[in-house]
């Protein structure tokens, strides 16, 4: 049957998607907002109920990013975190309770662990470090609307967008070297969540305009780069409706 998904990762060359929708027998939509599914090792479009797990239903919260982190995959949900062990079938080894995200881009990995943020702070997990701590007061402050995370390999940096769909925005930076925050306004164009570069740095869609055009993010400053075609793959899964 048709299997639709909101968040996915991919872990030992395994796909794991999560926040469930899929048909009964009698074609009839059945949602499971907990649930996650894994495929065959390789086969990243192999999905079954036989491989399939919910996730701790009792915490009432939906599954809102699904992180690899190593061999493990960090489910965060609106209320909590919990950490499947793929080597293990995807057994629960460890919880943490009380932090959670509501936010579909609000959770990333990085070289030191698995970063969650939501509108009260941010969490780097498996040490359970609060990063927010210093920068609480403004932070709360914020106004959060579909925010998004990145790491840049480049300068050590975590950034979180707060507000992607305004034209005019500002980003909270975060640097792992010196352990320090700092805030930063960003040009006021149209732009896309952070792309990887091939030198470790980051790019990010910018309308100029009829066309579009894809801008590096260095330290401090950001530059253009040239003009580029965006391509998509054609990912339906031998269902053409869903292209």
């Amino acid at each position: 049957r048709n299997v639709r998904w909101k968040c996915s990762t991919v872990v030992n060359n395994i796909a794991v998607i999560g926040n469930i929708k899929t048909k009964d027998i009698n074609n009839q939509d059945i949602m499971k907002d907990d649930r996650i599914m894994w495929s065959k090792q390789g086969a990243h479009d192999d999905f079954t109920l036989i491989r399939s797990k919910d996730v701790s239903i009792i915490d009432s919260g939906e599954i809102t990013n699904l992180v690899t982190y190593g061999q493990y995959v960090y489910v965060v949900k609106t209320n909590a975190v919990y950490v499947l062990d793929s080597m293990q079938n995807f057994r629960a080894v460890g919880s943490y309770s009380g932090m959670g995200s509501n936010y579909y881009g609000g959770a990333i990995s990085t070289p030191y662990g698995v970063v969650v943020a939501n509108e009260v702070k941010v969490v780097m997990l498996p040490d359970n470090v609060e990063l927010s701590e210093i920068i609480k007061d403004s932070y709360q402050d914020t106004t959060f609307t579909n925010p998004t995370l990145s790491f840049n390999s480049k300068t050590n940096e975590l950034r979180i967008v707060p507000q992607t769909t305004e034209a005019i925005c500002y980003e909270f930076i975060y640097n792992f070297t010196d352990k320090a925050w700092c805030q930063r306004h960003k040009a006021a164009d149209d732009h896309s969540n952070y792309l990887p570069a091939f030198n470790g740095g980051e790019y990010y869609i910018v309308e100029i305009g009829s066309a579009f055009a894809l801008r590096e993010v260095e330290t401090g400053d950001e530059k253009d780069t040239d003009f580029a075609t965006l391509h998509t793959k054609d990912f339906h899964f031998g269902d053409t409706s869903r292209q």
